[in-house]
């Protein structure tokens, strides 16, 4: 597995043609992986990369992928319909969506006389199911390199024959930290030399630690949370591995020592509830009914982009109780924001954070550790301010968008010249095969002897 664009190699950054590389999005949201794409297609240089993103053009309710690649100057955006998704969908539903993802497969087509009339050297998609298998058939048809570009960490039991296949077909997969990375390596058997980890990256221009004094004011409004509340913050979707349920077990122990504490979940559901009844958010509801914590919970559901400087300026700290996770991305925009944070050390995580300088990391599933973490940022003033500080700078010098772009743009060059390099050498095999068979007797060539008719 590599890690910067220094282990890559010099020889293939020279090259002076600009690379054409398309995105294909097959979600039908604005998640945090399609948000890690749009950051890199701003922060490309146009000098040296021409970008082109396949888009679907079916979107669920919430804020648009397509209207915000359209805002991106520079940008060809080819909306097409790429399917529907299937998780969740039962009977008729999941019939349908069947047939619109065939009609997805047709468009492929189409796509690829697309990217073989533009000569797009690299198709980058996510590790998500549809867009793989989607990507795996556009580059058979296309000829390009395909890049997989993984959010999350590979998991054997959540794996199948289906989605290995493509994963062990791709010419390059950068994972967003070592850590989710090395599970590629290790778990899935795919060559180190295929691997690369690039580090996920905050807009520092959009996140920023001098939100208005007003807009966090009207936020804690909108919250229904007075100014002088301590107001504890979690940013993921809601799901049992982001283990919303452990921060309300905290919660409580809190509130012993600050009773006024209140805690704010954004973000939307995506699981059901581990109890069978109901989805995760459900579940969440009858636990702080359980934990008789009343009041002292807001959901605030999805919370769009351009609002979220706005709610992270709102919070006291932002807590992440997640079981393991792969990078993290709420975390590098709450530490831009000036937020102090307390995080579960596993998975990428300690790669953010280093423990005591940069925020607080404590052990998985520890309800009684989290809320002391938490307590003591909401009672030392001090404290908080040192660690938002100093995880604000962190941020901006070792996360930037520009940075990620230019390592990003290190393993497009490697990926290119390496399938140059093989396609020249199957070429000059081929060349060499024909040019043995007609020589050979048996093919009838000349051998400096004449061969007798029969």
């Amino acid at each position: 597995m590599r890690r910067s664009s220094e282990s890559i190699g010099g020889d293939v950054e020279a090259e002076d043609r600009p690379l054409r590389v398309l995105f294909l999005n097959t979600r039908d949201s604005l998640g945090a992986d399609v948000a890690v794409h749009l950051s890199l297609a701003r922060a490309f240089d146009r000098a040296r990369i021409r970008i082109w993103v396949a888009t679907s053009t079916y979107e669920a309710p919430g804020e648009s992928t397509r209207a915000v690649l359209e805002s991106i100057p520079d940008l060809t955006v080819l909306p097409l319909d790429l399917g529907r998704p299937l998780t969740g969908q039962r009977g008729p539903a999941r019939v349908l969506a069947l047939l619109r993802n065939l009609r997805g497969v047709a468009n492929i087509v189409h796509l690829a006389w697309i990217c073989r009339r533009e000569h797009i050297d690299v198709i980058h998609v996510t590790e998500r199911p549809r867009d793989v298998f989607f990507g795996i058939l556009l580059v058979r048809l296309s000829g390009s390199a395909f890049l997989v570009h993984a959010h999350t960490s590979y998991y054997p039991h959540d794996g199948s024959s289906i989605d290995d296949w493509p994963l062990r077909h791709a010419d390059a997969v950068i994972g967003v930290s070592r850590f989710t990375a090395n599970t590629f390596v290790r778990d899935a058997g795919l060559p180190a030399g295929r691997v690369f980890a690039v580090p996920n990256a905050v807009d520092g221009g959009f996140y920023r630690s001098d939100v208005p004094a007003t807009a966090r004011c009207a936020m804690r409004n909108r919250l229904g949370v007075p100014a002088n509340i301590p107001l504890i913050g979690c940013v993921a979707r809601l799901s049992r591995w982001k283990d919303q349920a452990t921060l309300l077990e905290a919660l409580v122990a809190v509130r012993r020592e600050l009773p006024d504490a209140r805690v704010v979940l954004a973000g939307h559901t995506t699981d059901l509830a581990p109890d069978g009844l109901g989805d995760y958010q459900d579940y969440l509801v009858r636990r702080i009914a359980v934990l008789g914590l009343g009041n002292a919970v807001i959901f605030a559901g999805f919370v769009p982009r351009k609002e979220m400087p706005s709610f992270y300026a709102a919070l006291d700290v932002l807590a992440h109780p997640s079981v393991e996770e792969p990078f993290g991305l709420c975390l590098v925009e709450a530490m831009a924001s000036a937020r102090p944070v307390v995080a579960v050390g596993t998975g990428g995580v300690p790669e953010i954070i280093r423990d005591g300088v940069d925020g607080l990391l404590v052990p998985r599933e520890q309800p009684e550790v989290l809320a002391a973490a938490l307590v003591r940022v909401l009672r030392d003033r001090t404290l908080a301010e040192r660690l938002a500080s100093s995880g604000c700078t962190r941020v901006r010098t070792a996360f930037s968008p520009e940075g990620q772009a230019t390592e990003v743009l290190a393993v497009y060059r490697r990926v290119v010249a390496a399938r140059a390099h093989r396609n020249s050498a199957t070429q000059a095999s081929t060349a060499r095969r024909t040019g043995d068979m007609a020589e050979s007797p048996a093919a009838g060539g000349a051998t400096g002897e004449e061969r007798p008719c029969l």
